[in-house]
């Protein structure tokens, strides 16, 4: 049977219904090539808004060249502005998009997932907790040396994430494990964010940057890995993204570029609060406004395939060729459930065939049973009609040798030939072998005369023992031969 018989008329099952078993079976997938698929194919209509919201990077390197050539000496960091603009942008984005990262790790195991869920974390917290450095009269060395810190830390993260991304390393499946990450990288972040801002208010941590003097070489190596980290991350997933089209991808890559573009500005500035200083810190600000963007995007992208956002966000962040892969499997399987199918319908069609070959032979030796007990029957009787027969057969003898000795006795003139008449009859007429007639002797010996015989040989007469019987009634004596 085949799938294209399905809803005409049912055949009979027989061995001449039956389609021949394929020799090969030929599974025909192509393997799309990059920009082949529908959804991560660009138009070139895509292009304008691309360089739109590119354009605030080259926008603030022109701005960064000329504050540096003004060199603008204007200071403006009022106490709790940068506590509120961190928070909102810096922290309370960042840890929207590390909750929906987390979310997804668990449901899919995702290394790269975690990854950045633990880079926007150590972001948020540092970034909020260098918010609160300037309530407590400190000076700017603690702001700068928990906001840095934390952005070399965060760019750790996010290097790995994207790294685990483009590797392709497998998912985590254990779900305790998952949670021991999980609990252990926040614990990790937590304790590191503790730690810095307890060395910064009492005074103990590293000097980082002098008010009036500019940062000190720790500070800027610090910073400088950080910026270098957060490129090297936005270019990477700027990669993935011209090979998918993916606009998360697309939005997160720009926030990556834009925070190691801040992190350039707040590099080269010599006061805390200066106008190049709040360009980097603006960078900052816009990236976190396009992670947020990125969320959204992905949440759209999603809504399109019917994935959840937190299922679905580790498969925009999968290496180039995940897809494909999944594609190819994807065909593989039905071509695998199409195979399976026919097998299927195969393996019934010879069940219904052995079913009947069965009940064949199960009819056949039914009446093999019947023919064999109907031929002992037949036998049976054929032995019964012959033994029938052959009493008939006797008993016609009987009667013809009792009629003819009859006749001979009517025609007898003499008794020795009628004797010998009678004789004759019992043996050729009657059947029997021999027979003879004796006349008992008065004597002493009792012997025996014999007078009449038929089929012997006079030998054999004359051998003729008596062995005495004597009977009660009669003189009967029965003679026994010795040869």
């Amino acid at each position: 049977m085949r799938n294209g018989d399905e809803g005409q008329g049912q055949r009979p099952i027989g061995l001449d219904n039956l389609d021949p078993p394929p020799e090969t079976l030929n599974v025909n997938v192509r393997l799309p090539k990059p920009g082949d698929s529908k959804e991560n194919a660009r138009s070139s209509s895509d292009w304008p808004h691309i360089f739109l919201y590119f354009i605030p990077i080259p926008i603030s390197l022109a701005l960064i060249v000329i504050l540096a050539v003004l060199d603008v000496k204007l200071v403006f960091d009022p106490p709790g502005l940068l506590l509120v603009l961190n928070t909102c942008f810096l922290s309370l984005l960042p840890f929207l998009v590390a909750y929906i990262a987390v979310k997804g790790y668990l449901s899919s195991g995702s290394i790269s997932l975690i990854m950045l869920a633990a880079g926007c974390l150590s972001l948020g917290l540092g970034s909020i907790m260098a918010g609160f450095m300037p309530l407590t009269h400190l000076g700017v060395n603690g702001v700068v040396a928990i906001h840095n810190s934390s952005a070399l830390l965060s760019s750790v993260f996010q290097v790995l994430g994207v790294a685990s991304a483009l590797v392709g390393l497998p998912p985590q499946q254990d779900r305790r494990r998952k949670k021991r990450t999980l609990l252990s990288l926040f614990l990790g972040i937590s304790a590191f964010a503790a730690l810095l801002t307890i060395t910064n208010v009492y005074g103990v941590g590293p000097v980082f940057f002098v008010q009036g003097s500019g940062p000190t070489p720790l500070r800027q190596t610090v910073l400088g890995g950080a910026t270098a980290m957060f490129l090297v991350s936005g270019l990477l997933l700027g990669a993935m993204y011209l090979r998918s089209g993916s606009r998360f991808l697309f939005w997160y890559c720009m926030a990556l570029l834009l925070i190691a573009e801040g992190l350039f500005c707040i590099s080269i500035q010599t006061t805390v609060g200066s106008p190049i200083g709040w360009l980097g810190r603006g960078l900052q600000y816009l990236a976190g406004i396009y992670l947020l963007v990125a969320i959204l995007e992905a949440r759209s992208e999603l809504v399109v395939r019917g994935l959840r956002l937190d299922v679905g966000i580790a498969k925009l962040l999968r290496h180039h060729l995940e897809p494909l892969v999944e594609q190819r499997t994807e065909e593989l399987a039905r071509a695998n459930d199409e195979l399976r199918h026919e097998i299927t319908e195969r393996v019934r069609a010879e069940e219904a065939l052995k079913i009947a070959k069965d009940d064949l032979e199960e009819r056949v030796q039914e009446r093999t049973w019947e023919l064999v007990t109907t031929v002992k029957a037949l036998q049976k009787e054929v032995a019964t009609r012959k033994e029938t027969q052959e009493g008939l057969r006797r008993t016609a003898r009987a009667l013809k040798a009792i009629s003819d000795c009859n006749q001979a006795l009517i025609r007898a003139t003499e008794e020795s030939s009628l004797l010998n008449e009678i004789c004759r009859v019992i043996v050729e007429v009657g059947g029997y072998p021999t027979t003879w007639v004796g006349f008992a002797q008065d004597d002493e010996s009792k012997s025996m005369q014999t007078v009449a015989q038929w089929s012997f040989e006079e030998r054999d007469v004359e051998k003729l023992d008596v062995i005495p019987f004597r009977n009660s009634t009669s003189n009967l004596q029965i003679r026994k031969v010795h040869h």
